[in-house]
């Protein structure tokens, strides 16, 4: 991997901020996987690095710079030598462990009601960036969902689509939703595209 400091200097001078229930669904997750000295590892690399935090001191509504979120997801890799499918499965758990993300399938637990509503959690969730319907076909099954203005790092592709598998497989009760990445801000797309089928 290239120079870590480099990448998260990097990571911490983009914009937008995300709610830390995100971070300590992830911490979870690597506590799930690598136990209590998995975490402390990812602690220690991160004051190392010069962004330290500390898991009980994270407030889940209150918002934290997302450059750091992504730098917790890339320190798997680093840390743990956690492939995409690690990845993919740490955005699955943080879909199905998140609060809002329960409420969402509580009460919009049909397709046309959650490309009504899904694009409006994005905005509880991040402070930039949108979420949009791109099309959604019923007959065929399968839904688009656009994701603007998020370009952080490519490994958050695979977090992402772990995220939004979860969360509608959960909605429509089945666990055969497939996902594809169609299109990809790091290859030369203007928006993150993502294809669900089911």
């Amino acid at each position: 991997m290239e120079d870590l400091k480099k990448i998260a200097d990097s990571l911490m001078e983009k914009e937008g901020r995300v709610k830390g229930e995100a971070m300590k669904a992830d911490l979870e997750y690597i506590r799930l996987r690598e136990g209590e000295k998995g975490v402390e590892m990812i602690e220690k690399k991160l004051e190392e690095l010069g962004y330290s935090f500390r898991e009980n001191l994270i407030e889940p509504l209150s918002w934290y710079k997302e450059g750091q979120s992504v730098l917790l997801v890339l320190l798997t890799k680093e840390l743990f030598n956690w492939n995409e499918e690690d990845v993919f499965e740490m955005g699955k758990y943080a879909a199905k462990g998140s609060l809002l993300f329960k409420i969402l399938v509580k009460y919009f637990s049909s397709p046309e009601k959650i490309v009504k509503e899904a694009p409006k959690y994005w905005t509880k969730y991040f402070d930039f960036g949108a979420l949009k319907v791109e099309e959604f076909n019923k007959e065929e099954n399968f839904l688009k969902l656009k994701v603007e203005g998020y370009h952080f790092h490519p490994i958050m592709c695979n977090y992402l689509s772990g995220v939004f598998q979860a969360l509608f497989s959960l909605c429509i009760k089945s666990k055969e939703v497939r996902v594809e990445e169609e299109k990809c801000t790091f290859s030369g797309d203007e928006v993150h595209q993502f294809k669900l089928s089911w």
